[in-house]
């Protein structure tokens, strides 16, 4: 849920509220959707929400920023409107509002004169989307609508763009003209694999936002044989949007082509990075850590990658334990000073059967009944 903080107003002056956008149409809608989709890179994505952020609340100028991991710095990349506003320039995490923005992970400022509102994928911000002096206002499902979009086109964009790795080695003696041929048709084979998930996950996407505006405007008056089925076909196309991506992983990993870049950190981080994400995304989730026995553990390996890994075993423990009963994550050395990481619930458990296939791609329990959400 969008979160606003907006900045401390002198006392005695009289604002005057503005209109507040509290549905999405469409046409603007739809034409955004296909736009992101079928954006090449990040920063024609960005230009597709900025179009569709301007058609709906008219701000004198919006752009946007984006994280440089080589230069620390959040670099400006797109303007619309008039490009003389001071606050559009390069800025560094922390500083101003948009620097708040982008480390805090929620929205600062007044829609009436600046606001910065965070961009996520699902691993983390990685930019921050500004409006200056607009004439309306989105409510806060509709700024969720918005950047659900964002966050799918953007997950779906970084594994499509993951940098492949396939370097010649001395034992393969095949001919040139064969392995250029051999590369061809993978790559070929790759491009429409990459092409077939990006139309299933378009109309997956907008269905999920027109259902969370259909959701935002029944109220609470709403019978319950009405909002708990569109309730069941939200978690249904959240399911089919994580399908989608964990495709395009089990794809490239089964390829054994994904290029892997091993640096050092610590799991006292990346437990409480894993666990503040799932939170913020999950009302319902809710988790026990404890660290307090383990000093801190530096490991070599990817960090996204392995954030990603807890991810989903914190999110199955969430789904399939009590409200009332919170997992527990515990990190811990064992006797040959090994770092373990221990997650408990009270779910149903795995039979021996299926405990045999976990690590089947996509394998799931019959009894596999969600408890939470």
């Amino acid at each position: 849920m969008l979160t606003i903080t907006n900045k401390p107003k002198k006392s005695g002056t009289a604002a005057t509220p503005l209109p507040i956008v509290d549905t999405i149409p469409t046409d603007v809608l739809a034409h955004m959707t296909e736009g992101i989709f079928q954006s090449e890179t990040l920063n024609a994505m960005l230009h597709k929400l900025m179009a569709a952020v301007d058609a709906l609340v008219q701000p004198r100028t919006a752009f946007f920023l984006v994280f440089d991991p080589n230069t620390k710095a959040l670099v400006l990349k797109g303007v619309r409107g008039r490009s003389n506003e001071p606050l559009a320039q390069d800025c560094l995490p922390g500083k101003g509002m948009v620097g708040q923005a982008f480390v805090q992970g929620q929205s600062f400022g007044d829609p009436k004169t600046f606001l910065a509102v965070p961009l996520r994928n699902h691993l983390s911000t990685f930019g921050v989307l500004c409006l200056c002096k607009s004439r309306a206002a989105l409510a806060p499902k509709v700024w969720d609508v918005l950047l659900s979009q964002i966050e799918a086109a953007a997950n779906l964009l970084m594994l499509r763009t993951n940098p492949w790795c396939e370097e010649p080695t001395k034992t393969n003696r095949a001919s040139p003209i064969r392995r250029l041929s051999a590369q061809r048709s993978a790559e070929e084979s790759r491009m429409n694999f990459d092409n077939l998930l990006q139309k299933v996950i378009r109309p997956v996407t907008m269905m999920r936002s027109s259902l969370d505006i259909a959701l935002a405007h029944l109220g609470d008056e709403v019978s319950p044989m009405v909002f708990q089925p569109l309730q069941s076909c939200v978690r249904c196309t959240d399911r089919l949007s994580r399908i989608v991506e964990d495709l395009l992983i089990a794809h490239r990993l089964a390829a054994g082509n994904i290029k892997l870049d091993p640096q050092p950190f610590g799991l006292h981080q990346l437990i409480r990075d894993a666990v503040e994400s799932l939170e913020q995304r999950f009302s319902h989730a809710q988790f026990v850590v404890d660290t307090s026995s383990c000093p801190e553990v530096f490991i070599k390996g990817n960090y996204d990658q392995m954030r990603l890994a807890l991810l989903h075993i914190f999110e199955n423990a969430s789904l399939y334990s009590q409200h009332a009963k919170p997992p527990c994550i515990r990190l811990s050395l064992t006797s040959d000073l090994r770092a373990e990481i221990v997650v408990q619930d009270e779910g149903p458990g795995m039979t021996p059967e299926d405990l045999a296939r976990v690590f089947e791609p996509f394998f799931r329990s019959r009894d596999a009944i969600p408890l939470a959400g």
